[in-house]
Parts: structure tokens; C-alpha cells; sequence
């Protein structure tokens, strides 16, 4: 399936998805402490589950614990929790109703990330999108923090933002490189190596997904675009490639990496 065809199906849920969110806010905005609508409830787990007889069970709950490992590694990286509340009003020394404000955006964040996380992600194209759509998202709340706290307080803000995203991209190489380790068995220069692969080409592999993602929630998308990923993710898989032995190359090959 093209990259712009599945990018544009499962954009329409989130566009669709936003939009909801936005006629809320408004709602909010006008509405007096007892009018707010309350937070639509999650779907129940009856009739949620399709299984067919003679399903995999055992291989239903590998899925499982995947999803929740992938989850827990998330987790970090999504923010917007009440630890990172605190730290942000002890690091940018926010007032009692600063801190209740951006609280009130944290909530709103966090509501749209399980939408995210509740989008489809069996297959690569769509756990792909996932990426590109969590960095928006925070991008998006990065923004509307730095504008509703002082000049002062917004280059601290700024300072606390591109440490964290250092930080979160470098436990994002070395959780890639410990994958394929216990996967492969990579020995120790095998290991060094692919962390100097991921720590130079993941970086612009990410970029160039959140660049497509961004032209496409503008309404569009860009062969171009769409070639310079599927470029950088192939050229980065050749280079891990190129590190491994035969026997390792076939294992690779079936890992969604």
C-alpha cells in the first residue's frame, strides 16, 4: 500500500478525532464550572472482541504483552503526567494558577493520546504513524505552554524542551539497540556499531515521517516526501544490514524494526 494512501486513511480518524476535541474546548470556553460536558466514555470491553473460534489465543496474548511493553516504553516520552507537572513548576517556578491551567492542558493532552493509541497499529505503515503523530501532539502542547507563561519563564521552558528531547532520543537508541541484541545476539562491536547507525539515521528517519505527517494534516501529500522516507528507512536498514551475519541478516529481515 503507498505511504499516502494509508497516511490519509488514518489521518481522517484523527482530523475527525481533533475536531471533536476542538468544538469541546469552545463549548468549555463558554460554558459555565457546572456545564462542561464530561469526557465521553471509553468504549466497554463487550463487543469489542471479535475473536473467532479456533484463534490464536496464545499468540493473542504475545500481542498483548508487546503492546503493553511498547506502551510502558511510551510512556516517557508522552509526558503531560502530574510527576512532569511538578517538575515544570518547580524548573519554571510556576504560580498556584499557572500550574492549575497548564494542568487543565495536560488533561486535554493526554485525552488526545489515547485517541492516538487507540488508532489501528497492526500493521508497519500504521505503527509508523503513531511517531510522527505523538510528536506533533507535543510539539502542539510545547507551544501553547511556552505562550501562556512569562518571557522569562518560556526560555526556561524552551531550555527544559531540548533537554528532554535529547534525553528521550538517546533511551530511544539504546532500547533499539538492546531489541536487537536479545533478538540477534549482537556481540559487543556489532552492538557499537548499530548504536552509531541508529544515533546518526534514526534521527533523520524521524524527521522525515513528521514531515510527511505534517504535510499531509495540511490537507495533502508529497511524493517527494514520501520517497525521502521510504529512502532513509530503507538506507538505514541496508547499514544495520551490513553489520550482521548471514544467519542474523535472515532473522532481521522478519523484524519490524
Amino acid at each position: 500500500m503507498r505511504v499516502s494512501t494509508w497516511l490519509s486513511v488514518v489521518l481522517m480518524a484523527v482530523v475527525c478525532a481533533g475536531a471533536g476535541e476542538l468544538k469541546e474546548k469552545k463549548k468549555e470556553k463558554h460554558a459555565g464550572p457546572d456545564e462542561v460536558s464530561a469526557p465521553a466514555a471509553a468504549p466497554s470491553a463487550e463487543g469489542a472482541s471479535n475473536d473467532k473460534p479456533g484463534k490464536n489465543k496464545k499468540g493473542d496474548a504475545v500481542t498483548e504483552e508487546r503492546r503493553a511493553q511498547r506502551d510502558a516504553a511510551e510512556e516517557p516520552e508522552a509526558g503531560g503526567d502530574e510527576s512532569e507537572l511538578n517538575t515544570l513548576a518547580q524548573t519554571l517556578g510556576l504560580s498556584d494558577a499557572q500550574k492549575q491551567e497548564i494542568g487543565k492542558e495536560f488533561e486535554r493532552y493526554r485525552a488526545r493520546l489515547s485517541e492516538i493509541k487507540a488508532l489501528p497499529d497492526k500493521s508497519p505503515n500504521e505503527k509508523l504513524l503513531k511517531g510522527p503523530q505523538r510528536r506533533a501532539l507535543r510539539e502542539d502542547l510545547a507551544k501553547w505552554v511556552a505562550a501562556h507563561v512569562s518571557p522569562g519563564q518560556a526560555q526556561k521552558f524552551a531550555a527544559y524542551e531540548s533537554k528532554r528531547k535529547r534525553d528521550l532520543f538517546d533511551e530511544h537508541v539504546n532500547n533499539r539497540t538492546a531489541k536487537l541484541t536479545e533478538a540477534l545476539g549482537l556481540n559487543e562491536g556489532q552492538q557499537a556499531k548499530v548504536r552509531s547507525i541508529y544515533n546518526v539515521q534514526l534521527g533523520g528517519t524521524q524527521n522525515a515521517a513528521d514531515a510527511l505527517y505534517a504535510a499531509t494534516r495540511k490537507g495533502g501529500s508529497s511524493p517527494d516526501l514520501e520517497k525521502a522516507l521510504e529512502d532513509k528507512r530503507d538506507a538505514m536498514k541496508k547499514a544495520i544490514e551490513g553489520v550482521l551475519r548471514p544467519d542474523q541478516i535472515e532473522k532481521y529481515k522478519k523484524m519490524d524494526d
